[in-house]
């Protein structure tokens, strides 16, 4: 209490918990990639491929830590990107996207030894890409039809245990794994 500046005789009873962010120093830095383009330099398409477009990102960063857990204590990829590509026409409009994400370092789950020499197991999300895709159709000025799929193969979720150095048996690796299916979604958007 008296750390904080607090009467302990005004606060009895009470419990205060309280975090520090860290001594150390921490540093993400990275760079982004972004492209766009239309299809209207397809002579045969001309200005109507301007209804047609794909795009993408990628990004990459980089981590640095210095006497501090705080930033590896919140596991991210340092890779990600995505890709896709937009279809509208007079009342149809369609979006086809692709995500991909790196591996990612959840942390250590404990050690084992092989011939005399203890190796430390980290817990990884193996790189996966999943597709999302979105169709729409204007009825009329208020109202509208939509389909949307979530991750349309299936790709779930993964959790992989093992060594950097490749020691430890691929039969053993899989830690978790969760098959949720394509989350689809469909409906009618009205407005009033």
């Amino acid at each position: 209490m008296d750390s904080l500046g607090l009467d302990p005789a005004e606060y009895t009873g009470w419990n205060i918990a309280s975090s520090q962010n860290g001594i150390g120093v921490g540093k993400v830095s990275g760079w982004e990639l972004e492209l766009f383009q239309d299809f209207r330099f397809v002579p045969q398409l001309g200005e109507w491929g301007r209804r047609i477009n794909v795009f993408g990102t990628y990004s990459k960063t980089q981590r640095e830590e210095t006497n501090t857990t705080r930033i590896s204590a919140r596991p991210a990829a340092s890779k990600l990107a995505t890709a896709g590509i937009n279809f509208s026409m007079n009342r149809l409009s369609f979006n086809f996207k692709g995500t991909y994400r790196d591996l990612v370092y959840s942390g250590g789950v404990g050690n084992f030894t092989i011939n005399g020499v203890t190796v430390q197991l980290g817990q990884y999300t193996p790189s996966q890409i999943k597709w999302d895709m979105n169709v729409n159709y204007q009825l009329t000025k208020r109202y509208s039809l939509y389909a949307s799929a979530r991750d349309v193969f299936a790709v779930g979720s993964r959790s992989k245990r093992f060594d950097m150095a490749g020691i430890y048996p691929a039969y053993a690796q899989w830690d978790d794994l969760r098959e949720f299916g394509s989350q689809i979604t469909v409906g009618i958007k009205g407005q009033f």
